[in-house]
Protein backbone atom coordinates (compact mmCIF):
# COMPACT_ATOMS: atom_id res chain seq x y z
CA UNK A 1 0.00 0.00 0.00
CA UNK A 2 1.08 3.36 -0.93
CA UNK A 3 1.52 5.69 2.16
CA UNK A 4 -0.56 8.62 2.46
CA UNK A 5 2.70 10.42 2.61
CA UNK A 6 4.26 9.36 -0.69
CA UNK A 7 0.00 10.07 -1.84
CA UNK A 8 0.56 13.86 -1.02
CA UNK A 9 4.09 14.38 -2.93
CA UNK A 10 2.53 12.65 -5.98
CA UNK A 11 -0.22 14.75 -5.74
CA UNK A 12 2.15 18.00 -5.04
CA UNK A 13 4.29 16.94 -7.92
CA UNK A 14 2.93 14.54 -10.50
CA UNK A 15 5.74 12.29 -10.41
CA UNK A 16 5.43 8.09 -9.95
CA UNK A 17 8.08 6.63 -9.61
CA UNK A 18 8.42 2.96 -11.18
CA UNK A 19 6.19 0.99 -9.54
CA UNK A 20 3.29 3.52 -7.78
CA UNK A 21 1.48 3.69 -10.62
CA UNK A 22 1.11 -0.14 -10.75
CA UNK A 23 0.17 -0.19 -6.54
CA UNK A 24 -2.17 3.32 -7.38
CA UNK A 25 -4.32 0.93 -9.71
CA UNK A 26 -4.66 -1.99 -7.67
CA UNK A 27 -5.52 -0.06 -4.46
CA UNK A 28 -8.11 1.82 -6.56
CA UNK A 29 -9.30 -1.28 -8.24
CA UNK A 30 -9.37 -2.43 -4.49
CA UNK A 31 -11.48 0.25 -3.55
CA UNK A 32 -14.28 0.04 -6.42
CA UNK A 33 -15.18 -3.24 -6.00
CA UNK A 34 -15.06 -3.14 -1.70
CA UNK A 35 -17.71 -0.65 -2.08
CA UNK A 36 -19.65 -1.88 -5.18
CA UNK A 37 -20.66 -5.12 -3.97
CA UNK A 38 -21.98 -5.21 -0.24
CA UNK A 39 -20.46 -7.12 2.58
CA UNK A 40 -24.05 -7.74 4.28
CA UNK A 41 -27.40 -6.38 4.98
CA UNK A 42 -29.08 -4.92 7.69
CA UNK A 43 -32.58 -4.40 8.78
CA UNK A 44 -33.68 -3.14 11.81
CA UNK A 45 -30.70 -3.95 13.63
CA UNK A 46 -30.79 -7.64 11.95
CA UNK A 47 -28.17 -8.62 10.11
CA UNK A 48 -27.94 -10.79 6.73
CA UNK A 49 -25.29 -12.41 4.72
CA UNK A 50 -27.71 -11.78 1.17
CA UNK A 51 -30.48 -9.41 0.36
CA UNK A 52 -32.86 -12.34 -0.49
CA UNK A 53 -31.91 -13.39 3.33
CA UNK A 54 -32.84 -10.19 4.45
CA UNK A 55 -35.97 -9.94 2.80
CA UNK A 56 -38.00 -12.63 3.69
CA UNK A 57 -41.09 -12.30 5.44
CA UNK A 58 -40.93 -11.52 9.41
CA UNK A 59 -38.67 -7.92 8.85
CA UNK A 60 -40.56 -4.94 7.85
CA UNK A 61 -38.26 -1.90 5.88
CA UNK A 62 -35.70 -1.86 3.09
CA UNK A 63 -32.85 -3.85 3.52
CA UNK A 64 -29.72 -1.76 3.96
CA UNK A 65 -26.18 -2.83 2.32
CA UNK A 66 -23.53 -2.77 4.51
CA UNK A 67 -20.14 -2.40 3.00
CA UNK A 68 -16.34 -3.06 4.61
CA UNK A 69 -12.78 -1.26 3.96
CA UNK A 70 -11.00 -4.00 1.74
CA UNK A 71 -8.32 -6.10 3.32
CA UNK A 72 -5.18 -4.28 2.27
CA UNK A 73 -6.69 -0.78 4.18
CA UNK A 74 -6.79 -3.35 7.32
CA UNK A 75 -3.22 -4.39 7.00
CA UNK A 76 -4.03 -7.93 6.16
CA UNK A 77 -2.70 -8.23 3.40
Amino acid sequence: MISDERLAEIAEDGFVQHGDSKEMARELLALRKAFSEPDCWEIAGNIFSTEEEALKPGFRGKPEPLFSKPDYLNGTT
